[in-house]
């Protein structure tokens, strides 16, 4: 079962001289990019496992084999006696600031009651872990809540433990009654199905069944390192009563490398270490650490060729190790995902738990087809879809799953296969829904800071921003360039530029190829203009004196063309040949400018065939048609004066050999074919030859247009595929992985842009342009907006949705890089301050130490209560460390006296009842949220005063209008308030 996260210089020449783009520094120091990426990079080298209260538990309860009367592991026992927590509960986080994982506290704390009662030792532990129990009993059954692994069958089990050892537990009471019968009918269930599914969780749950266990049904899970599932508490449980010495020498291994206590599962090295390498490369940050990366890689493929255990018996694991051996050039075969099949998938542990997290790499793994006969991959990535498509739907319907966010990576993944993404969009997404809570729940929640990390984001954030700027300044040059380049007076050519620097910046978005996405640009933008040109009606005689031109080379436009639309086309391209010479020139140390020509002279004389095709109203042969296509669909020049520029040294004999040859077909078969099948009724309409239309011609009626489609569609997934192979393949290859690639990512984009229903509209493409030009990525907003969905504050209805403007002021004056935490408390308590003062507009205890789902009357004000016991632990957490003392209860009876003061106000609105003016301030100050700071209280009454009264509600100036009887003006009380805001001002700038 799966475990459920320099400085850049960049320009580009001109041989003219007259196109040079600004340079662009970027200094990442001041924001710690280098120290950032130091961090991340230790990681590689360590696993951060937290560890697990629950399992520890069941390990100091193994007894020594000496004496059954002390503990196997006394080390674990004292663990126990020092790690209480404030509250009573044992786990890593107290339930104040981890509301979601009660059951999971109350499982752990049972367990270290139990393994402490066992050893008669922890009195005072013991008591004040019972007081938890009772106080959170009825999270138990609770729905809402996330449940551990097992806990309905295993929690139940250790209430029966606790009452047979004369334990002061809580008896009777419907909740306990839920739970034994919740328990009761589970094992029915289980048992009738008899499947191997349950068979399996049966065993992984083993402590939750005790004596009735069959120990030798259980041991046949056990694996080579002796474990059961990599659980700890299983195995603990299954040396109990087995006494297997396999399983005492992994719970030795684990104490040796732990110390006094033990995570919920181990070993998850391999998985942590591949879930990095794959966060790294959707948040677009993996280029930092090539070097980690292919230690990573090439030591799974040592484990992969061995058939290593703790790669294949973990579904999640092997299907990560296949993908990215796969898209990295190494050689693996599908066949051993074959163990995953669907039927497999669903007789084992993780398929019994309904694993999304294994589906969902199982899924993307089936995405890397690059063989014709892969029907393992072709049958995984049936049922893995649908299997996904229920759980999403599933997942809307439970609002407190643990790990929210992975719904948002399955949608992603459903809606834009591996194929039909560009780097930097899905970079962008993950970034905005990435998870760095690493919290996960098995039999206990754990973390794993490989998984999930704050520092992933942190440099994914400021690496986005960076090259944002860079393209930002290179949008504005290639603007210029258009215009100087005078295709502006191009009547019938299409403004392209936006889509096509798309195209670059989205897949080539590193600062350093700052060159290959100008001249990448350039081209297409070029491209399209020669094909608008070869569309219109110009006569025969223009389009062959471009081509003759182009074959001449060395001749002056001006003079030798035969029109202006010529002259402009053939100028910019003269222009830009030489521009690509010199910088591949710099780069390749040869000159590569004839056979920059010799593309761009084969795409003139494609598009000239094309155009006589339709002058002559002639309709060629499907071979005739797709050998030209290729090549007029204008992937060759824009493709190789790219490849001269993105690093690698790239051999005359590389571009002119077979493996390039393909490459560049299969690139272009696919383009052209996506091309046709999108826009085949358009081109009909206006008289243009498209695949389709050809072999309904061809096939005289006997083929529909939907089988034509289809075939099509069939076809192009097959040339995908096979230029994926290409590209991953890197034996015998002659062309750089650098060069392939760039194959690769247009492929990719032209089947985003053209597998729409209608193709990228204008909007579509600005609001891409946009997103990867013009808006920066800000870390505090993200986080802030992220904390607002965690904390279910946009279910509220009623509740204002001011995120942004709560984070305006925070950012606008504690604005240096070192208050972020300020920035972020400010930010949730003024969200919060808003939501509390929007409940008590819609007329939605003091007691603090209560759970918020068991003690509260509503889902509203378990909410609102849940996110104020989260952001108050947060505050004194993050207060302590600076003021080493605690400030927590000084921050409790804030929010309580503004509750208060809201009720107050409430009250009066309720009853109709009009304070005096000093009554009111009296209390107004404090309901304002914002302390004895009247000034802010005052300027807000003053600018709003009529939308209040309108509504009902009182303020100062309505007020002072009605103790008035008459007397004065609205205009006089605006007056007056205001000089009070300014004697107030003036009163506190002294």
């Amino acid at each position: 079962m799966s475990s459920h996260l320099k400085i850049f210089r960049c320009c580009t020449s001109s041989s003219s001289g007259n196109y040079e783009l600004p340079q662009v520094e970027v200094n990442t120091a001041g924001l710690n990019f280098e120290a950032t990426k130091q961090r991340i990079k230790t990681m590689f080298n360590k696993v951060h496992l937290s560890v697990s209260s629950y399992d520890t538990a069941w390990v100091a309860m193994v007894p020594s084999p000496n004496s059954a009367n002390g503990p196997f592991f006394p080390e674990c026992v004292n663990w126990l006696l020092d790690n209480q927590l404030h509250d009573g509960s044992w786990g890593w986080g107290p339930t104040d600031m981890h509301p979601l994982l009660t059951k999971d506290a109350l499982s752990s704390t049972l367990a270290c009651i139990l393994a402490l009662k066992q050893w008669s030792v922890g009195e005072e532990q013991i008591n004040k872990g019972l007081h938890f129990i009772e106080s959170n009993i009825a999270s138990a059954t609770d729905e809402e809540q996330p449940s551990p692994v097992g806990f309905d069958i295993i929690f139940p089990a250790m209430i029966e433990s606790a009452m047979s050892l004369n334990m002061n537990f809580p008896q009777g009471g419907s909740t306990l009654k839920a739970l034994f019968h919740r328990r009761d009918f589970e094992l029915k269930r289980g048992h009738g199905s008899n499947s191997k599914g349950w068979k399996a969780y049966i065993a992984y749950i083993s402590e939750g069944i005790g004596k009735s266990q069959d120990w030798k049904m259980v041991m046949k899970y056990q694996r080579k390192n002796g474990s059961l599932f990599n659980s700890p508490s299983a195995t603990a449980s299954a040396f109990t009563h087995s006494k297997n010495a396999g399983c005492i020498d992994y719970l030795r291994v684990l104490i040796k490398k732990f110390g006094n206590a033990v995570p919920t599962v181990y070993p998850l090295d391999h998985y942590a270490r591949l879930s990095m390498v794959s966060t790294l490369d959707s948040l677009g940050i993996d280029r930092h650490f090539r070097e980690e990366i292919r230690t990573v890689l090439d030591e799974t493929y040592r484990c992969w060729l061995q058939g290593n255990e703790d790669v294949f018996s973990d579904a999640a694991t092997c299907a990560m190790a296949f993908r990215l051996l796969r898209v990295n050039g190494y050689d693996v075969s599908a066949d051993r995902l074959n163990q995953f099949s669907d039927y497999k998938f669903f007789d084992s542990l993780g398929g019994y738990l309904r694993d999304t997290d294994a589906a969902l790499e199982l899924f993307r793994a089936s995405e890397v087809i690059i063989h014709p006969d892969e029907s393992v991959l072709e049958n995984q990535n049936y049922w893995t879809r649908n299997f996904l498509k229920q759980e999403l739907s599933n997942n809307l319907t439970q609002p407190h799953s643990i790990n929210k966010y992975i719904g948002l990576e399955v949608d992603d993944a459903l809606k834009f296969p591996s194929y039909a993404t560009v780097g930097r969009l899905s970079s962008r997404r993950a970034i905005t829904s990435y998870n760095t809570n690493s919290t996960r729940i098995l039999k206990s929640s754990y973390r794993c800071l490989n998984i999930g990390n704050e520092d992933f984001l942190k440099l994914a954030v400021e690496d986005f921003n960076m090259c944002q700027s860079i393209h930002r300044e290179e949008l504005e040059y290639l603007s210029r360039w258009v215009t100087e380049s005078r295709f502006d007076k191009l009547k019938f050519a299409r403004q392209n530029l936006a889509n096509c620097y798309f195209s670059a910046a989205g897949t080539l978005f590193p600062p350093e190829l700052s060159d290959a996405r100008i001249s990448w640009t350039k081209n297409a933008v070029l491209v399209t203009v020669v094909d608008d040109f070869f569309d219109i009606e110009v006569s025969e005689e223009e389009l062959i004196n471009l081509i003759q031109l182009v074959e001449k080379w060395d001749v002056n436009p001006r003079t030798e063309s035969c029109s202006e639309n010529v002259e402009i086309i053939f100028s910019a391209m003269k222009s830009l040949v030489s521009e690509t010479g010199i910088n591949a020139f710099a780069r390749q140390e040869r000159s590569v400018t004839n056979h920059v020509i010799e593309n761009w002279l084969d795409l003139l004389k494609a598009m000239l065939k094309e155009a006589k095709w339709l002058i002559n109203k002639t309709a060629p042969t499907m071979e005739e048609y797709m050998e030209n296509a290729y090549v007029s669909f204008g992937m060759g020049p824009v493709v190789l004066s790219n490849l001269y520029l993105v690093g690698p040294k790239l051999s005359e004999d590389a571009v002119r050999s077979s493996e390039y040859y393909h490459l560049n077909r299969l690139l272009s078969t696919v383009g052209r074919l996506l091309n046709d099948v999108q826009g085949f009724k358009k081109e009909a309409a206006e008289g243009k030859l498209t695949a389709v239309t050809l072999a309904m011609i061809h096939g005289n009626g006997s083929v529909t247009e939907e089988e034509v489609i289809n075939s099509m569609k069939r076809i192009i997934t097959s040339k995908r595929r096979e230029l994926r192979r290409l590209v991953s393949q890197d034996k015998d290859s002659e062309v750089p992985r650098a060069c392939k690639d760039v194959f690769w990512n247009m492929s990719r984009f032209s089947h985003l842009f053209y597998e729409r229903h209608d193709g990228f509209t204008r909007h579509d493409v600005m609001k891409t342009v946009n997103e990867l030009i013009k808006e920066p990525i800000i870390l505090s907003e993200l986080q802030s907006r992220k904390w607002v969905v965690e904390s279910r504050l946009d279910k509220l209805k009623f509740a204002r949705q001011n995120l942004a403007l709560c984070y305006f002021p925070a950012a606008g004056i504690i604005f240096t890089p070192e208050l972020s935490d300020a920035r972020r408390s400010c930010t949730k308590n003024a969200v919060l301050a808003t939501v509390v003062d929007d409940l008590f507009d819609v007329g939605g205890s003091e007691e603090w130490d209560v759970n918020p789902t068991a003690n509260s009357c509503s889902e509203n004000v378990e909410i609102i209560f849940s996110a104020i016991k989260s952001i108050v632990g947060e505050t004194g957490i993050n207060a302590f460390a600076r003021q080493d003392r605690s400030g927590t209860n000084h921050v409790i009876e804030i929010w309580l006296d503004l509750l208060k003061a809201m009720l107050k106000e409430a009250e009066w609105v309720i009853n109709k009842s009009v304070p005096t003016m000093e009554d009111y301030m009296d209390n107004a100050y404090v309901s304002f949220g914002m302390g004895p700071i009247i000034l802010s209280t005052l300027s807000e009454l003053a600018a709003i005063f009529q939308k209040e009264a309108a509504v009902g509600k009182l303020n100062a100036a309505t007020l002072a209008v009605i103790h008035g009887n008459g007397s004065v003006s609205e205009e006089e009380v605006i007056n007056e308030t205001k000089s009070i805001i300014t004697s107030k001002r003036r009163e506190l700038q002294n």
